[in-house]
């Protein structure tokens, strides 16, 4: 598969989502498996292991998993290409300006929303952020549908970012960066968004590369070691915040990284799957709106993992957490073996259409930011994160971003032709 990507990236300037999502899947489903296995009677502590041990007959079934998601990954980029010339129209609009706009709701948002809970300083109390993570805060707010606006100080911050390392920079993105980056570390603190925190930094890091195009091989290494450094980062942070702290880094890293590999060794062992049917992608849009309304009548496809694996839903029988369902997972809970590579179609055809969007981005800067920041946050870790519900909710501020800017572009569009 890495030679596959190698030989993709030969001769060109710049990395493409479908380059990071086999890099994703390179390391996630092939060096984190091996990571995986090598480690059981080795790692004390090692949370997962009584999942995975006596399992081994199984194992290779992964491996043909992996393969079945990647042919249909590529064959979904692939349909996706259109052939011949074409007449593209860019998505230029006041930068600037719309970055200062994405600030100023943000912070309005998360003022607002904090009132219940005290004000902004009474976000960072380490109980009140734990509560309001875990979803068991009792205090009752009638803002907390702004909670995920407070993001848009991050995308704001890429924006900032991408004009700053441009060819004009100006003081003005200078200060709304270091505004909206100041604010933006406020709001993962409050949210205690660890990886989420950690892809954006090492975004920012790996912006100027893709911006000065210095080829997709030697963006793809250091988007690698960014992946590492993310690992050993979590571990740290974790150790701070006393959020999921192991004794080791191995230990941090295979609990961290082994719940797909539980969740695979659950299906293939579980007596009855209630299968969607691609139905919960369907009604991805759903979930744009506040989950008070959708909760009561939408079964999550991570409550019924959770209730595979661990024997109960969140909230339930002592467990208070719910377990994530990659990518593999979600294919198998669609249609069995046939859901996968069904779902990587999908999942290609998806990734090709963002990208289409993305190089229709101007200016050239703006573009690598947003770019490195989606190639990493979906392409990459979002293998690992992909229930619909997920996907949505912890991209919101993503999707509000790129919605306001196709349609600010649209209307200039309009404006020019009358």
């Amino acid at each position: 598969m890495m030679f596959y990507v190698v030989t993709r990236t030969a001769k060109r300037t710049n990395t493409s989502l479908l380059d990071w999502t086999l890099l994703g899947v390179s390391g996630f489903y092939g060096i984190g498996w091996a990571a995986v296995i090598l480690s059981f009677g080795t790692i004390p502590g090692y949370y997962w292991e009584p999942w995975l041990s006596g399992t081994e007959q199984i194992w290779p079934l992964h491996t043909i998993f992996t393969l079945l998601l990647v042919l249909g990954i590529v064959l979904g980029w692939k349909l996706t290409i259109k052939r011949g010339p074409q007449k593209k129209k860019m998505i230029s609009i006041p930068w600037h300006t719309f970055a200062w706009s994405l600030l100023f709701v943000a912070v309005i948002s998360q003022t607002l929303y904090s009132i219940a809970h005290g004000g902004l300083l009474g976000l960072t109390e380490s109980y009140a952020a734990s509560a309001i993570r875990s979803g068991t805060s009792e205090i009752s707010n009638p803002f907390s549908y702004l909670q995920p606006l407070g993001v848009l100080s991050a995308m704001s911050t890429i924006i900032f970012w991408g004009l700053m390392i441009g060819k004009k920079r100006h003081l003005n993105s200078l200060i709304g960066m270091s505004l909206a980056f100041s604010f933006s570390v406020f709001v993962y603190y409050t949210l205690l968004g660890r990886l989420d925190f950690l892809l954006f930094i090492i975004s920012l890091m790996l912006t100027p590369a893709m911006a000065k195009g210095i080829g997709a091989r030697v963006i793809l290494l250091r988007g690698a070691i960014g992946m590492a450094l993310i690992i050993i980062l979590a571990f740290v942070l974790s150790a701070i915040f006393g959020i999921k702290a192991s004794s080791s880094i191995s230990l941090f890293f295979v609990n961290e990284f082994s719940f797909p590999f539980a969740s695979f060794v659950s299906l293939l062992n579980a007596e009855y799957i209630d299968y969607y049917y691609f139905r919960d992608l369907l009604i991805l849009p759903v979930y744009l709106l506040p989950s008070s309304i959708y909760d009561s009548f939408l079964s999550s496809v991570s409550t019924q993992n959770t209730i595979l694996i661990l024997g109960a839903a969140k909230g339930h029988h002592g467990v208070t957490g719910s377990i994530p369902v990659d990518i593999i997972s979600l294919g198998y809970y669609q249609l069995g073996v046939f859901g996968i590579p069904l779902l990587g179609v999908a999942w290609g055809m998806g990734l090709r259409q963002l990208q289409r969007f993305l190089d229709r981005i101007e200016p050239k800067s703006v573009r690598a930011a947003l770019t490195v920041y989606i190639s990493m946050k979906i392409a990459v870790f979002g293998l690992l994160y992909t229930q619909p519900e997920h996907i949505v909710t912890r991209n919101f501020a993503l999707i509000v971003t790129l919605v306001l800017a196709w349609a600010i572009s649209n209307v200039k569009l309009r404006n020019q032709r009358y």
